[in-house]
């Protein structure tokens, strides 16, 4: 049995969460390939409205050039991460792997939570805090699930209190 059944269950969940809006997404954009018929389409955006005019968000699924996200490689980049974080003699590699998700994934919010794991495990919480706003305001400009983006904003809170 796994050391934490909890947060294994959790994380897959959130993976057959993303895999399946990843395939309405791919489905999407095959019917929109075939309306064009043979026009090239533009990096992929969810569109929202807010006081009449029309934003367009980056999409979840595609990097800023406009290729599809390998989520396998994110999340084998974030679990070396977790095994690094568990020993103080690899916190190096781990900050460096920190930066690899960040410079990879930039609009993604997982290089700046990684960092902030990096940051309170070395006791910077003020920094950590400022990490954690950065991941919060990609996951909201990617219209992420409102309960990563609440469990985010916890944790913020949690490490304001700490750092008093």
């Amino acid at each position: 049995m796994p050391a934490n059944p909890g947060q294994k269950r959790n994380q897959e969940r959130l993976k057959k969460k993303r895999d399946k809006a990843q395939k309405e997404r791919r489905k999407e954009l095959a019917v929109k390939a075939e309306r064009k018929a043979g026009e090239e389409d533009r990096v992929p955006t969810v569109a929202h409205t807010e006081g009449g005019r029309v934003d367009a968000a980056p999409s979840p699924f595609y990097s800023p050039k406009g290729e599809e996200i390998d989520w396998d490689a994110l999340d084998a980049l974030n679990e070396s991460f977790k095994k690094q974080l568990k020993s103080k003699k690899l916190w190096a590699d781990a900050e460096e792997t920190a930066e690899k998700i960040g410079a990879d994934y930039p609009d993604q919010p997982d290089g700046p939570q990684r960092m902030a794991d990096l940051l309170e495990a070395r006791g910077q919480l003020k920094e950590a805090i400022v990490a954690l706003r950065v991941a919060e305001k990609r996951a909201t400009d990617l219209q992420m699930d409102a309960d990563e983006i609440l469990e985010i904003t916890k944790r913020i809170d949690k490490l304001s209190a700490k750092a008093g």
